[in-house]
């Protein structure tokens, strides 16, 4: 049987799917990491994840999350500034196998 699960995370710990097959395709965890930091290195300012595409935790690369919602702020614009939205997180969700023993 399986559930739904859900989080909210920040951006700096969600990965884009493709980055998690490359890192997948590496067997040695110290190169499954170095292709991930790559990324976030020199792709992550310029990628925008939005809601329904598919994502990985950075600690986590073989359980898919869906995300459901950009989740922003909008904080009071001080001295005449104009109204700016602020980046919170993602809303995801995935499917977890749960378990059941029997007696």
């Amino acid at each position: 049987m399986k559930r739904q699960r859900t989080h909210n995370y920040h951006t700096k710990w969600l990965i884009p799917e493709d980055v998690a097959e490359a890192a997948r395709k590496h067997e040695d965890e110290l190169a499954q990491a170095e292709e991930i930091i790559h990324w976030q290195e020199t792709k992550r300012a310029d990628h925008h994840f939005k809601a329904g595409d598919i994502c990985y935790h950075v600690d986590d690369i073989h359980q898919k999350l869906n995300i459901d919602k950009i989740l922003r702020s909008y904080p009071k614009p001080f001295n005449g500034e104009k109204q700016k939205a602020r980046l919170e997180g993602m809303a995801v969700h995935w499917m977890e196998e749960v378990f059941k023993d029997f007696v």
